[in-house]
């Protein structure tokens, strides 16, 4: 019997300002979740642009609310 691989991922990821995400993929999307608070700063359709945008003033730290000022 033959195993397949799976087609979509979770992956425990970290930002470059050391803040945990979880990476998820699919075929057909991906999107990133923060583990603090659940909020997810990125989705997108395979092929579409990202559908979700954050202000440039969103907040990204230890601690804080991902927040627009």
């Amino acid at each position: 019997m033959r195993t397949r691989e799976p087609t979509s991922r979770v992956e425990p990821t970290t930002r470059q300002d050391g803040l945990p995400t979880l990476a998820i993929t699919t075929p057909h999307r991906e999107a990133e979740i923060h583990q603090h608070g659940a909020t997810i700063t990125h989705f997108q359709r395979t092929g579409d642009a990202p559908s979700l945008f954050l202000s440039q003033c969103s907040r990204f730290g230890a601690g804080e609310p991902i927040a627009s000022i």
